[in-house]
């Protein structure tokens, strides 16, 4: 069986039906964690107007826990991801499958020129509301990651607090949000 694991939306937007899945099981991923620090550039912001995106990021002591999909051929999964994941380099990691199996799984990484770092929340939270690309603004997708989280049943303190950052800079008055 060739495992891969999703953490964003490969989770739940139903793709594994088409590559014939055998298994879909929540896993946990040790020593990673769910971070906003890919500038989307066209889905969710523009080049000029960057929205933040979803990646994972090595952080010892923390748990991202996410979907591991079991296939029995990896071959035409691997190339359906590489096309879907352009620019996101393919690692083999080891997750924990729900049921205390351990299993080597693929998982997707971004290293790219728009990787975002040394921002601060209050600075990715302005890129977000200013962002909007060909999929729609990047707020409405920061509160779609959190939604379909919660949907699964999982949570993520990074997820959550950004979420609320941004929600609470949507809410607050424009004044208050400009400083």
């Amino acid at each position: 069986m060739k495992w891969f694991f999703g953490y964003g939306s490969l989770m739940w937007d139903g793709w594994e039906k088409d590559y014939d899945c055998r298994e879909r099981v929540v896993a946990n991923l040790n020593g990673y964690g769910r971070v906003f620090n890919k500038a989307s550039v066209r889905n969710w912001g523009t080049k000029e107007r960057p929205g933040p995106t979803l990646n994972i990021a090595r952080n010892d002591g923390v748990v991202c826990t996410g979907i591991a999909f079991g296939f029995e051929d990896g071959e035409a999964v691997q190339a359906y991801l590489n096309d879907r994941e352009g620019g996101f380099e393919f690692r083999t990691v080891d997750v924990t499958l729900q049921d205390g199996r351990a299993v080597s799984a693929t998982t997707s990484l971004y290293r790219g020129k728009n990787l975002l770092s040394g921002h601060t929340t209050a600075g990715l939270v302005a890129m977000t509301l200013g962002a909007k690309g060909t999929d729609g603004r990047a707020v409405e997708y920061v509160l779609v990651i959190e939604r379909q989280l919660k949907e699964l049943g999982i949570a993520d303190a990074a997820v959550e607090h950004f979420a609320r950052a941004v929600t609470a800079a949507i809410q607050a008055p424009t004044s208050v949000a400009l400083k």
